[in-house]
C-alpha cells in the first residue's frame, strides 16, 4: 500500500511510516545479516532471509514470527511472496529456489548449473519467476516449480545482479548490476500472464506553492491588464465617434451654405 517501508539494520528489521519517518515497529529474530525483504499485498506480513539460512514469515503489527524455517548451511540471499502471502521463494548461494509454505520446503530446484543465486521476483499472479545469479545471468523459471526447473537464461551484465524489479504491469524486468549497469527489458509473449491495470488518467496535477502563487498573480496581472485594454478601447470608440460626428457637422455646413450661395445667385 505504501503506508510502511522497511530496512534491514543488520540484523535487526526496522519499520518506518512512510508519512512521518517514523519508527513503527522493530522485528529481531535474526543471527546473521538479513539479505532479502518481501512484503504481502495488504502489507500485513513481511517476510525476511538472512545469511545464517533463516527464513521468516513475520506479522506486522503484533511483532511476531508466523513461520520460521532455518536451513544452517544455506546462505539465503533473496526472498518473495506469493500473492496470498502464504509461501515464501527464496534463492541462495547454492543455487536452488525453495518454496516454503507453513514453516516448510514444499519444493526444492536447482537452478542449471549450480551457480549461486543473488534476487528473485514474482509477477502479480505469481506465474511468472525471475531469477539472477552466475555473474549477472537472469533465469525465467516455469512456474509453478516442477522437481526439475525448466529455466531459460539470458545474458546481459558482467557482474553479480544486486536489485531486480518488475514493473506494475509486469511489462518490463529492471535489473542493476555492482558494474553499474541499469538495464529495462520488455517482457515479451506475456498476455496471458501479465496482470490486467484497468487504471483511470487523472486531470489533476500537483504543483508547488510556489508555481500556484506565481499563476494566480500572472492571472490577476492579465486580469487587469484585460480591463485597461477594455477601457482604452472603449475612449478610443467614444474619440472616434466624437470626430466623425464633427466632421460630418462640418460637412453638413458646408452643404448648407453651397445651397444658400445657390439660391442668391438664382435670385
Amino acid at each position: 500500500m505504501g503506508h510502511l517501508f522497511a530496512a534491514a539494520n543488520g540484523t535487526v528489521i526496522q519499520i518506518y511510516s512512510a508519512v512521518t519517518f517514523e519508527l513503527m515497529y522493530m522485528l529481531k529474530g535474526h543471527n546473521g545479516k538479513i539479505t532479502g525483504l518481501a512484503w504481502s499485498n495488504d502489507d500485513t506480513i513481511l517476510a525476511s532471509c538472512g545469511f545464517e539460512g533463516a527464513v521468516y514469515l513475520w506479522d506486522v503489527v503484533k511483532s511476531t514470527r508466523i513461520h520460521e524455517t532455518v536451513i544452517k548451511s544455506v546462505q539465503s540471499r533473496g526472498i518473495q511472496l506469493s500473492r496470498d502471502g502464504k509461501n515464501a521463494f527464496v534463492v541462495g548461494h547454492d543455487g536452488h529456489v525453495r518454496e516454503y509454505f507453513s514453516s516448510n520446503v514444499q519444493r526444492d530446484v536447482v537452478i542449471p548449473p549450480g551457480a549461486p543465486l543473488d534476487a528473485i521476483v514474482l509477477s502479480a499472479l505469481d506465474n511468472m519467476m525471475f531469477v539472477t545469479g552466475n555473474n549477472g545471468v537472469v533465469y525465467v523459471v516455469k512456474m509453478p516449480l516442477l522437481e526439475k526447473a525448466d529455466v531459460v537464461e539470458y545474458n546481459m551484465h558482467n557482474k553479480t545482479i544486486s536489485k531486480m524489479v518488475l514493473s506494475c504491469d509486469d511489462k518490463y524486468l529492471i535489473t542493476a548490476s555492482t558494474e553499474g549497469i541499469l538495464t529495462f527489458w520488455k517482457l515479451l509473449n506475456t498476455e496471458d500472464k501479465a496482470i490486467k491495470l484497468d487504471l483511470i488518467s487523472s486531470s489533476e496535477i500537483l504543483i508547488s506553492k510556489q508555481i500556484l502563487e506565481d499563476k494566480m498573480m500572472q492571472i490577476r496581472n492579465l486580469q487587469i491588464r484585460m480591463k485597461e485594454l477594455e477601457t482604452e478601447h472603449s475612449y478610443q470608440i467614444r474619440q472616434t465617434d466624437a470626430l466623425a460626428a464633427s466632421r460630418l457637422k462640418d460637412v453638413h455646413k458646408e452643404y448648407c451654405n453651397a445651397i444658400e450661395e445657390l439660391k442668391l445667385k438664382n435670385e
